[in-house]
């Protein structure tokens, strides 16, 4: 038996500055776009907004150059100023990817929100507060989300409010829309922006500064359908002219787990040696070397590693595993610690060699909180 499951991701790598592609129905009503390859601009709006501050710098990681919020920054650190793309507007479309440095966190991290509150993304202990509108301090549109963010990495969102209590809401490009509840839907519409409404991602007057990172930030005055957000989830570079190099360039890269360690075994004998993760965990597929086991019962457990991080991919986690048995067959679980992720069953094993790739839905998918932690359970049945 030999192991090898492959996942491929995205990776987003930083070019040349993009302008907006205003000719694409995508960037219809855009009214505020930050990507923080180029520094704090305003690409759709007139606002360049202030000089950072304490507390924020430029880094670069997985999705290219990002800010870093080091949850100690003052208000404003990061601000556009008086922002009035969105005023009076009757629905609109928000759309970040940001990095929380802890899980389940609390923090501010894209909002409007001042003196006079107009709108805001909010993580509350892990949850999302959302305020799509807001026409005075006592009357507000808003739904919140549980268990949101259950570990640290990089959440795309994508919150859409399409008018009155009509909403859409995908995170890491799956429809999370069903698991807001319902708070209040009163406000028809975005107040126009006055006094201190400033427009600020990672912290918000009086608010909760945000630990972590935001690589681009963008708003609509117009609300998206599922659909539309689906689309700009699987291409996000895609509102800039294709004249100019986009700021994200799309490279397929493969991200491995494999078995590094041994959990448990009962019944299961290595071709060579004693551990059996050595056995199955080639990075070249080789059927020299295997474990077997000879009985109904027979079960083992392995540790899976990781050759980078969270992929923040909902789709293509491609398991791939070669089995053979003269008889019987093979329960396979793929386990988060105890927690059971998806099981198959293989009740009848071919007599050689046979490369099975068994699938796994996005919701399956995203039930997996720590790569670090996967492990794969193999148990022989009659």
């Amino acid at each position: 038996m030999a192991f090898f499951p492959v996942r491929r991701v995205r990776n987003l790598q930083p070019q040349r500055v993009p302008k907006i592609d205003y000719a694409n129905p995508i960037t219809k009503d855009i009214v505020f776009a930050f990507e923080a390859s180029i520094g704090q601009r305003d690409l759709a709006g007139s606002v360049a907004g202030s000089p950072l501050l304490s507390g924020v710098s430029i880094a670069s990681g997985q999705f290219g150059r990002h800010l870093n919020f080091s949850g100690a920054q003052a208000d404003g650190a990061c601000s556009f100023g008086l922002h009035k793309g969105i005023s009076s507007a009757t629905a609109a479309t928000w759309d970040i990817l940001v990095y929380f440095d802890a899980a389940n966190p609390t923090a501010h991290f894209f909002s409007q929100w001042d003196l006079d509150r107009r709108w805001l993304l909010q993580a509350s202990g892990g949850s999302l507060i959302w305020v799509a509108a807001q026409d005075d301090v006592g009357n507000r549109t808003r739904w919140d989300a549980s268990a949101l963010f259950p570990s640290s990495g990089w959440y795309r969102i994508t919150a859409s409010w399409l008018g009155g209590s009509s909403k859409v809401l995908v995170v890491n490009g799956v429809d999370r829309t069903s698991s807001l509840s319902f708070y209040s839907a009163n406000a028809t519409r975005i107040g126009p922006t006055i006094n201190n409404d400033k427009l600020q991602i990672g912290q918000n007057l009086d608010g909760t500064a945000l630990a972590g990172n935001v690589c681009f930030a963008r708003v609509w005055k117009r609300g998206m359908p599922l659909s539309e957000c689906l689309r700009l989830h699987a291409r996000p570079w895609q509102i800039f002219n294709s004249e100019v190099i986009p700021l994200f360039l799309s490279t397929a890269t493969a991200q491995f787990l494999r078995p590094i360690s041994d959990v448990s075994n009962s019944g299961w004998t290595p071709s060579a040696g004693s551990d059996l993760f050595a056995c199955i965990g080639e990075t070249v597929r080789n059927d020299s070397t295997y474990i077997s086991a000879t009985a109904p019962g027979a079960i083992c457990e392995v540790l899976l590693g990781i050759s980078s991080g969270d992929p923040l991919s909902s789709i293509n986690h491609l398991p791939r595993i070669v089995m053979s048995a003269g008889s019987g067959g093979i329960i396979l679980r793929l386990k988060q610690g105890a927690t059971l992720i998806k099981a198959w069953t293989y009740a009848a094993l071919a007599g050689s060699d046979t490369l099975y790739e068994p699938t796994l839905t996005s919701g399956e998918i995203d039930a997996i909180s720590d790569y670090t932690d996967l492990r794969l359970e193999m148990e022989t049945t009659a």
